[in-house]
C-alpha cells in the first residue's frame, strides 16, 4: 500500500533544528512529499508557518470515502 501522508516525530539523536534545516531546505524531503507531509502544530520558529501541509483530504479512489488526516505532534 503506498503512503498517502507522513508526520513528522521526535526520536532522533541529532539536535531537532538539524534536521528540520535539512528537511526543510527547498526540494528537500518536505517538499518532495507534495504536500503529504502534514505538520498540524508544527511550525516553522523563524516564518511562523507550518514546515509541511496542516492537513490532507484522502479520497478513495472507488467508494469515494473521504478521511481529513491530521498530523500532530505531542510531548508526554
Amino acid at each position: 500500500m503506498p503512503a498517502t501522508g507522513l508526520g513528522e516525530g521526535k526520536l532522533s539523536p541529532v539536535p531537532w533544528n538539524e534536521n528540520i534545516d535539512y528537511l526543510a531546505q527547498p526540494g528537500g524531503f518536505i517538499d518532495s512529499w507534495n504536500g503529504s507531509f502534514i505538520t498540524s502544530n508544527t511550525l516553522d520558529a523563524a516564518t511562523g508557518e507550518h514546515l509541511g501541509s496542516s492537513h490532507k483530504l484522502l479520497v478513495g479512489r472507488t467508494s469515494c470515502v473521504r478521511v481529513l488526516a491530521f498530523g500532530f505532534l505531542y510531548s508526554e
